[in-house]
């Protein structure tokens, strides 16, 4: 199937959105998917005790690759709370890779190696061939389990 097909993006969305949902499910965590995409393709929340002690929710931007790629675009800054969680390989599980960060720190990470930020068209930054420090930057935000702990930690912005 051609990369750039609508079919091809659909697919990889599709693909990438249900491993994350099948992912946050193992792990107790509930997910809604608002009607209306404002920026926000999910909400995750956790309800129930002994998870939590009451309700909380986060809302999540999925960025779904084929293969890798890497997004930062304004227009999600005034998303409070937000979170970017990119999703690469989606439609293979051997190489599947999920990042999951802060929307101030992947809007952080959008740097050329001297700090210098990367050009940005209409305050979108956007890239499929992700800077090696960009890479080396995300591996602490790789997560295949614990997203409890990520997503709803007191320390969740750093």
């Amino acid at each position: 199937m051609n990369k750039n097909s609508r079919r091809h993006t659909s697919s990889c969305e599709f693909l990438g959105t249900f491993r994350f949902i099948e992912k946050l499910l193992s792990e107790g965590l509930a997910v809604a998917k608002p009607f209306v995409d404002d920026g926000v393709d999910l909400i995750v929340y956790a309800d129930r005790k002994p998870l939590i002690d009451h309700f909380a929710a986060v809302p999540i931007q999925l960025k779904c690759y084929s293969e890798s790629g890497f997004v930062v675009d304004e227009k999600y800054k005034k998303i409070e709370g937000l979170f970017i969680t990119y999703i690469w390989y989606s439609g293979d599980h051997s190489k599947l890779r999920i990042y999951v960060l802060p929307y101030s720190v992947a809007d952080s990470l959008a740097k050329r190696k001297n700090g210098v930020p990367f050009k940005r068209a209409k305050g979108r930054y956007t890239t499929t061939n992700v800077p090696a420090h960009v890479r080396e930057k995300l591996k602490r935000y790789e997560r295949s389990k614990d997203f409890f702990e990520v997503l709803f930690s007191p320390k969740r912005t750093a």
